[in-house]
């Protein structure tokens, strides 16, 4: 199963291998077994979308899309490329446009990560509890 995951020290498994963020060596000793073993960290991006969608969620993480930037790097405009999950978000109080940005209205970067959800496709979206 291929998992991408979003947040501070967070993980992924993707294509059978784990792939993660270091913070100043923290979790390279954690996850192998010492800051010594080689650090994997990437995510393949497969199409258009698919680097859309982590430009989107990189820069929400961090609270702000630039709509400026969205359009240098895709040559497309962010709120038609995204209509559904912003509208969705702006109807909800949980999303605000200003100063040619986009940006989440979350106390928190757990929160935000929530958020960011509404930007995947459900085909994307894994829902699985362990009982």
């Amino acid at each position: 199963v291929n998992c991408f995951s979003l947040g501070s020290a967070s993980y992924s498994y993707i294509l059978g291998k784990v792939w993660y963020q270091d913070i100043e060596g923290a979790s390279a000793a954690l996850w192998t077994g010492g800051a010594d073993k080689q650090i994997y960290r990437g995510v393949a991006l497969r199409s258009s979308f698919e680097q859309k969608v982590y430009f989107v969620l990189n820069g929400l993480c961090f609270n702000r899309v630039s709509f400026p930037a969205y359009k240098r790097f895709f040559s497309t405009d962010l709120l038609n490329d995204f209509a559904g999950p912003i509208n969705k978000l702006l109807r909800q109080g949980r999303g605000k446009i200003s100063n040619n940005s986009f940006s989440l209205l979350a106390p928190s970067i757990a929160e935000r990560i929530k958020l960011c959800f509404n930007f995947l496709p459900k085909e994307m979206l894994i829902d699985k509890h362990d009982r």
